[in-house]
């Protein structure tokens, strides 16, 4: 049985504005990965209320309507993706129930906290976490320190006229962070 071009029409205004929706709310709000499937399901979810309200305000299913429920989709799906970002913000715990690694919620704070990292060859560096690498970007992920010091013992020797480091996760151990006041080295 061959597949018309009505129904490849059909299908594609039904998945469409839903998948937008998915793909606004996860970049503005949400980070994190999705499976094929899961981003099927949840644009078939968010779907049914964008065809219901395009709808609503254009009955048919000519352009317009498509339009329509595009424009609803990816703003519907960004202001839903600013409102998970505001209860974040409010209850940060909602934030680690959704992410996949304890590095995407730790190293994601803003402001960031003062971090101490033991390299796999036995070095260790402070430093305050200005970027990392999100496990929804990048398998490879990394970490960019910002006044990193070298720490010997108890001593912590400054670099001069080092502005940061970029360490790659595969070279890091341990990393041990620090409460939100600290603001440097012991």
């Amino acid at each position: 049985m061959l597949v018309s071009a009505d129904q490849v029409a059909d299908t594609l205004r039904l998945v469409v504005p839903g998948f937008l929706a998915a793909k606004a709310f996860y970049l503005v709000g949400l980070r994190t990965k999705r499976s094929d499937a899961q981003w099927v399901i949840w644009s078939l979810i968010a779907a049914v209320p964008i065809t219901a309200l395009a709808n609503f305000v254009h009955p048919g299913r000519d352009s317009l309507n498509l339009v329509i429920s595009f424009a609803v989709g990816i703003v519907g799906g960004a202001v839903a993706g600013l409102l998970w970002s505001l209860l974040v913000r409010a209850w940060p715990s909602l934030k680690g129930d959704a992410s996949l690694r304890a590095w995407d919620i730790i190293l994601s704070r803003n402001p960031s906290n003062w971090l101490q990292v033991e390299l796999l060859n036995k070095k260790v560096v402070s430093g305050r976490s200005l970027y990392a690498g999100r496990s929804v970007d990048t398998d490879d992920l990394d970490l960019y320190l910002a006044q990193p010091q070298l720490v010997d013992g108890n001593r912590y020797i400054d670099l001069p006229d080092v502005e940061g480091m970029l360490i790659n996760r595969s070279q890091i151990a341990t990393i041990t962070v620090f409460g939100r006041n600290r603001t440097g080295p012991l």
